[in-house]
């Protein structure tokens, strides 16, 4: 299987570079020995098991919870921790936020600014603060890209997954908090500081930046437990799936929709192209940025009074349409400036 070198500033011959330089090696996206395809039939299977769970009774509704709980608290952080330990950080990474950070700013103020020209209703702009950028950028993010790029570039994707939380927990709930106008401080500190990925991105960046030298016997044990969150990941949101209904209200459903799936990721591309990111940063970030709404979106709509059936509509609608938009992912790829 071929080989390239795809770091941020990439070159295409890996042997002449300084193993520190080298920050994660990707299969060559020209012969894309694993296509979309491939990764969306891998992903449906372990979505149908999770399915076949519930209408089986195999696992009952309470079941999604304590997985849901092992995997954001146990599993994932691991899996953060351990890869970012084990990445050499540099200043290509602030590049890397700035490019993931720039849009997420840019969805805000354009929301913002509807709400406060009355453009949208409160609950509706509430609904789109969180909702039109915050995909689910780690228990189905995370898992495409480990298929598609491989285990290594997991370290990047914490690396994105930390600037999503850090923006949503801070400035996405204060803005909720003020357009539903409801106090939001004690809510995005317990959030920020409570918040796996948040805590383990900074743990992994802290013993990476420091060069500590992790027991073997400790890294094994995380990246065994850490291996667990993508099957796990996508089984869970079968379970979480099983017997929802759409149809109840399709016009905002469809709202949220294509913020999240097109107006998001076309701020992202015009992000990119301001800032200069490209290749596999660019890629992977892209990747994560076609994500649908996160499951967590329901919690926070349920928390500040939103219109949370329609977040909870708008979470399957999105999940179901991502799947054609990952099989088009390549060809979207094609059609941009390179």
């Amino acid at each position: 299987m071929p080989w390239r070198f795809s770091g941020l500033g990439g070159k295409s011959n890996p042997a002449k570079i300084a193993p520190r330089q080298i920050r994660y090696i990707y299969p060559c996206f020209l012969s894309n020995p694993i296509d979309m395809l491939d990764i969306v039939i891998y992903m449906l299977g372990v979505f149908a098991l999770g399915l076949m769970a519930r209408h089986f009774a195999l696992l009952d509704e309470n079941a999604y919870g304590a997985l849901n709980n092992y995997i954001y608290y146990v599993s994932m952080p691991a899996l953060i921790f351990v890869k970012l330990v084990g990445t050499h950080l540099d200043s290509g990474y602030l590049l890397l936020i700035m490019g993931n950070a720039l849009p997420i700013l840019a969805m805000m103020l354009l929301v913002a600014a509807a709400w406060k020209f009355k453009a949208l209703n409160p609950k509706m702009a509430g609904c789109l603060v969180i909702t039109a950028f915050f995909g689910n950028i780690v228990y189905m993010g995370f898992p495409v890209a480990q298929f598609r790029f491989g285990e290594a570039a997991l370290a990047d994707a914490s690396v994105i997954a930390f600037v999503y939380n850090f923006l949503i927990f801070s400035l996405g709930i204060g803005l909720v908090g003020l357009i539903a106008e409801k106090k939001s401080d004690k809510y995005a500190k317990s959030k920020i500081f409570g918040n796996t990925v948040i805590i383990s991105c900074l743990l992994g960046a802290l013993i990476s930046l420091a060069q500590v030298q992790m027991p073997s016997q400790i890294t094994h044990i995380l990246e065994m437990v850490g291996g667990t969150t993508a099957p796990l990941a996508l089984f869970s949101m079968g379970l979480f799936m099983y017997g929802k209904k759409i149809g109840k209200d399709p016009l905002n459903v469809a709202v949220l929709s294509v913020f999240k799936l097109a107006i998001f990721p076309a701020l992202f591309i015009i992000s990119s192209i301001i800032l200069g990111l490209r290749g596999a940063g660019f890629e992977l970030s892209f990747l994560e940025a076609l994500m649908p709404i996160a499951v967590t979106n329901f919690v926070i709509a349920e928390k500040f009074d939103l219109d949370k059936e329609v977040v909870a509509e708008a979470i399957l609608v999105t999940t179901l349409i991502s799947i054609p938009v990952l099989l088009g992912f390549d060809w979207m790829l094609a059609l941009l400036p390179k």
